[in-house]
């Protein structure tokens, strides 16, 4: 049984990439959530 390398990498780095956007949604997310906080306490 021969491992296709070139499948795993390419697997590897789309699921790299998804996992970036991922983290970058979540950052922005608690960014958004600490800017609403933020607002709250001045009010």
């Amino acid at each position: 049984m021969v491992i296709d390398w070139s499948y795993y990498l390419w697997l590897l780095r789309i699921t790299g990439v998804l996992g970036w956007l991922r983290l970058l949604n979540g950052v922005g997310r608690l960014l958004e959530i600490c800017s609403l906080i933020f607002q709250g306490q001045r009010n």
